[in-house]
């Protein structure tokens, strides 16, 4: 009976044994590898904390000058349109916001100086006539020694007065646009028209029918949107690294989601005292001026040097007291990845990036969900 007593006893004690071997506590956090010090992540927890496998890439790192401006209009990329006369609109074929094309009417004018002008016109060129004439036949009678030098003089300074005259009265009417000859036929034009000296858009018009314009007076204000420029404030320590040629990306202020790009075409060499800033401009790229407005405020970066780095998200370096760390995969196997910290030297960074210097040193890294682990 001693002997079954303790034959059970053994049985028993064998059969705890075996139960508390093969129960485990479960465990959603990472797991440590005793033997090889690695931190044992599940595929499961791999996949339910979103992490992703990559390695270090070649990246463009941008050392930029950051600086604040305006946009403008290039010389020759905004004009403004006056009547060189008095006068009072009679025709307007133009609106505020319309593109118009270089020749096309905006508008017609009139007024009685303009009607003297034609009137002057063509009494200037029957008298320039009529002594050109006079001029050619004393000339040739002077050539033959007939008649008094006095004479042919004083009739030669009529002359190149009236063609003088005639040719002032000319050019007047050519400036608004309007040919001679008709005129000189007796043809008079009842109007005259302001026309667009570019290609654009119409920023700013203020002709009404019947009003009365004064010369020089500003109707109507056409851009070209292709000629539109950058004028950069740059603070005079970085004056030194900027050269022309060199490309600006920039920003409008209210809409600082859409990007635009430029290339420097003039670095100031004066400081303007208020600001302690240099002006410098910048030429958009004219396919690249959607949503763009004239004097609207802009923040650029002017790229000054352009290298290419290897390098990783900064979601995959862990900073510690130690110095930076990524979790490097030593081994894999059906279930688990099993990571080891790795120190790395950083460097510069740019967007989402940061440069690794000792990158040969590395193969595959954990890139994505870093932040749900530590170093040990």
């Amino acid at each position: 009976m001693k002997q079954y007593t303790i034959l059970f006893i053994a049985a028993l004690l064998l059969i705890t044994f075996q139960n508390s071997c093969s129960s485990k506590p479960e465990d959603n956090t990472q797991n440590t590898d005793t033997a090889d010090n690695l931190q044992v992540i599940t595929k499961e927890q791999f996949k339910a904390n979103h992490m992703a496998i990559g390695h270090t890439t070649l990246q463009s790192f941008e050392e930029i000058v950051s600086c604040n401006g305006i946009i403008t209009a290039t010389p020759g990329g905004q004009a403004q349109v006056a009547s060189p006369l008095p006068g009072t609109i009679t025709t307007v074929t133009s609106n505020l916001g319309q593109t118009v094309q270089k020749g096309q009417v905006l508008c017609r004018l009139t007024s009685n100086e303009f009607i003297q002008l034609q009137s002057r016109f063509v009494e200037a060129a029957t008298q320039l006539k009529q002594l050109k004439a006079d001029y050619d036949r004393k000339q040739t009678l002077y050539q033959e020694a007939i008649g008094s030098e006095k004479d042919f003089l004083a009739l030669e300074s009529q002359y190149h007065t009236a063609r003088a005259n005639h040719q002032a009265l000319k050019l007047q009417l050519e400036l608004l646009n309007l040919s001679v000859t008709p005129i000189e036929r007796g043809e008079f034009y009842a109007s005259y028209p302001l026309i667009a000296p570019i290609s654009g858009t119409i920023t700013r018009h203020e002709a009404a029918l019947g009003q009365y314009v004064d010369p020089h007076h500003c109707l109507v204000e056409v851009l070209d949107p292709t000629q539109m420029q950058l004028q950069l404030a740059v603070f005079q320590k970085d004056r030194h690294q900027l050269k022309v040629g060199q490309t600006v990306r920039f920003q409008s202020t209210d809409a600082a989601d859409t990007t635009h790009w430029a290339t420097l075409t003039a670095v100031g060499k004066a400081l303007v005292p208020d600001t302690k800033t240099i002006t410098c401009l910048a030429a958009i790229k004219s396919d690249n001026t959607d949503g763009l407005l004239l004097e609207s405020f802009i923040q650029a970066q002017i790229i000054i040097r352009e290298t290419q780095v290897q390098a990783l998200p900064h979601e995959a370096i862990i900073k510690t007291e130690e110095g930076f760390f990524v979790q490097a995969i030593a081994k894999s196997d059906a279930k688990a990845y099993y990571l080891r910290p790795q120190k790395v030297l950083i460097g510069a960074t740019s967007g989402s990036f940061t440069e690794v210097k000792n990158s040969d040193d590395l193969d595959q890294v954990l890139i994505q969900g870093v932040y749900h682990l530590g170093v040990e």
